[in-house]
């Protein structure tokens, strides 16, 4: 722990600094970086810095301006500029900072565990993969929230005080993308035939990395210049996934209440003093802000209260799911009170991540899924329907769970390629509802417009957020992105 602790330390020079930074002392690193355990050390500051970004960065950039999500019981306060779409440079939501000191976390660990000696070859490429693939998912990330951006893969200590790459430019997102598919292959190559999960699926595995692949490329092949080709490889890395230790739980509550269950691919893990509270958080509501007349099926769904209600499932989202559906009220709940004979909403209270008790206490401390199963089926059906095939398999798969002994009536029929992806795209938004990926997905399908009544009157070049003052503050040479000049 110790040693984890310096390289957090460490790192963190790099986070304050914000690509203009001067290095850090060659003296703390030459001495950190000699053994198998500083190695594993070191790629263990990059997970938990990472899980840094969970807490609520994670979810804000990926739905929090979606349809999904909306006004709390409480005040939404650094919140509702997100989902009501008024970005700009004063409001610009989570800056770039973190994620490039995971950025610098993992071009340490690439660039210093080559010279160090592992008891096994094997475990030394293990660790290498998996910073290739911290790298390139925090690449991802920046490169569909900002655009172009800096392009860093050597470790700040590496620089020079007078060199240019202390001040970076913002390069070209198919610069970046290029960037990010060379790290997935390396970890793939480096991963070798190595296709199982580590204990409690909270680190990068080979099957993570497909299924990081196939996001990847289904969003250069639908997005960009990648086409049907890029498509293709997506499928084929999304397709290898299901010759692993993989499945549909058949109890979707469980899938996130079993921490490293059979469905997760890749979580955040997140334990009791070693980690505060994720963005569930501001999803729930505090004990005091539960009416005591509220009908009993909202407060037995609730249950004992905590956290802050600053923004909640919206009224889009709730109104998709039939009361069939048995996700629904793992999803959400809702507080109904009837005052002066009117029957109205209190609060809807975002269930799907609703922590743990500890006494009387409720601590949102569940793991947070980046990847698992029927993300994966959903992506193989949107790749196969691009592509003109028959996505029905992967699609009932899901909603054979989600709908249990009511299927029949749910089972999807492939129809047109439109109708089709329309159907993909409602069903990630039940499934996958309030997990980080709303955004992302209309986007790739091309229904920001039609979906989220926020964006009227905005173009695509709004899709991108804005650079903070802040991060331009920092480094003179970065452009403020199109949408957002003044």
């Amino acid at each position: 722990m110790r040693k984890i602790l310096i390289l957090l330390l460490i790192s963190g020079l790099f986070l304050a600094c914000d690509l203009d930074t001067t290095p850090i002392s060659s003296i703390s690193v030459d001495s950190f970086w000699k053994t198998e355990d500083d190695a594993i050390a070191g790629m263990e500051g990059m997970y938990s810095r990472f899980r840094a970004i969970t807490n609520s960065d994670y979810y804000a950039w990926g739905a929090g301006r979606s349809d999904e999500i909306g006004y709390g019981y409480e005040a939404a306060t650094g919140f509702s500029f997100l989902f009501e779409n008024l970005l700009s440079d004063v409001n610009s939501g989570p800056d770039w900072r973190v994620l490039y000191s995971v950025v610098n976390d993992a071009n340490s660990v690439i660039s210093f565990v080559p010279d160090i000696s592992f008891k096994s070859d094997a475990q030394k490429n293990n660790t290498l993969a998996q910073a290739y693939a911290m790298r390139a998912f925090t690449y991802f990330i920046l490169a569909r929230v900002w655009g172009d951006v800096p392009i860093s893969t050597e470790p700040v200590d590496k620089f020079s005080p007078s060199s240019s790459d202390s001040y970076k430019i913002r390069e070209d997102v198919g610069k970046v993308f290029t960037l990010i598919k060379e790290d997935i292959d390396k970890a793939l190559e480096l991963f070798g035939d190595d296709d199982t999960y580590p204990a409690g699926r909270a680190y990068w595995s080979k099957p993570a990395v497909n299924a990081l692949k196939g996001d990847v490329y289904l969003w250069t092949g639908k997005l960009m210049d990648g086409g049907d080709a890029d498509i293709e490889i997506a499928l084929q890395a999304l397709q290898d996934i299901q010759e692993t230790d993989v499945q549909l739980l058949p109890v979707y509550d469980n899938v996130f209440r079993q921490k490293g269950n059979r469905e997760v691919l890749f979580a955040i893990n997140y334990a009791l003093n070693e980690a505060g509270d994720n963005f569930a958080d501001m999803m729930y509501i505090r004990n005091e802000d539960i009416p005591l007349d509220a009908e009993t099926v909202g407060k037995r769904l609730v249950g004992t209260g905590g956290g802050h209600s600053r923004w909640a499932p919206s009224q889009a989202l709730r109104s998709e799911f039939t009361n069939d559906d048995l996700r629904k009220n793992i999803t959400f709940a809702e507080l109904w009170v009837t005052r002066n004979g009117v029957r109205q909403l209190h609060t809807a209270v975002a269930l799907k991540y609703k922590g743990i008790l500890y006494g009387n206490q409720r601590r949102f401390l569940d793991d947070v899924i980046i990847y698992r199963y029927a993300d994966v089926l959903l992506l193989i059906a949107e790749a196969k329907n691009a592509l003109n095939q028959n996505p029905e398999t992967e699609i009932n798969a899901v909603r054979q769970r989600a709908y249990g002994a009511k299927y029949n009536a749910y089972k999807f029929t492939s129809t047109t390629k439109e109708e089709n992806d329309k159907q993909i795209l409602k069903e990630r938004k039940l499934e996958l509802a309030l997990e980080g990926k709303r955004w992302w997905d209309l986007i790739r399908f091309d229904k920001v417009f039609e979906m989220v009544p926020s964006m009227a009157g905005k173009t695509k070049d709004h899709f991108l957020f804005p650079l903070s003052t802040e991060t331009m503050t920092y480094n003179s040479k970065l452009e403020q992105n199109k949408a957002y000049k003044k």
